[in-house]
């Protein structure tokens, strides 16, 4: 029997909201190899990380306790908008949006579509992360990057003018099309299993 086998080590998963629990009958150098390998599968499975301060081992009277949180690695995000030329560094080495000029000679309406369904995607793709609200930062890029678009293609030459002619959506007065922007970014704990740590890059990168 199985249960007689001394190697056989018992662990239970729970789940409450967007926190994660990994029970095991075991020591705690198996409960930190369980955390490491959690730790690779949501890097190179997701492309997440796990909250330093949140995933902590706590020893229990029935065995290990591990409580995990998964976050957005804001700062990788923002390394693949500027590998994607949404953003540059600028001569503080600052990250800073920046117009995609190859896209000047889409119509608005297609410029406006081109940054939805990126914004659109990250909002989905991390939907469950704690860290949700951190995704503004990285909206703020693709919304910057779409008025600098804009401003090339009309000769508007700053943002502000942009916004002023368009206003915050930069809506295209001929379909009446702006940016989907989130009101409030909300935890939906909906995670898909077919996620992997490219589909950041294949979201930025999608025609």
């Amino acid at each position: 029997m199985i249960h007689n086998d001394p190697n056989f080590k018992r662990i239970m998963y729970l789940r409450y909201a967007d926190d994660f629990v990994i029970l095991i009958s075991g020591s705690s150098d198996d409960a930190a190899m369980i955390r490491n390998r959690v730790k690779d599968i949501l890097i190179k499975k997701c492309g997440l990380e796990l909250n330093k301060e949140k995933t902590i081992i706590t020893a229990t009277k029935d065995g290990l306790k591990m409580r995990m949180r998964i976050m957005i690695p804001v700062d990788d995000i923002i390394q693949k908008l500027i590998t994607n030329k949404f953003a540059k560094r600028n001569a503080m080495g600052i990250p800073t949006a920046t117009a995609r000029r190859e896209l000047v000679n889409l119509t608005h309406h297609e410029i406006i579509t081109f940054y939805n369904h990126r914004i659109q995607g990250l909002l989905v793709f991390y939907s469950f992360a704690s860290n949700l609200t951190s995704l503004r930062k990285i909206i703020m890029f693709l919304h910057l990057s779409c008025a600098l678009t804009l401003a090339l293609k009309f000769k508007l030459r700053t943002c502000r003018k942009v916004f002023n002619k368009f206003g915050r959506n930069l809506t295209d007065t001929e379909t009446d099309i702006g940016l989907k922007l989130p009101n409030s970014l909300k935890v939906t704990h909906n995670y898909s299993g077919t996620q992997s740590s490219s589909n950041t890059d294949n979201l930025l990168k999608m025609s």
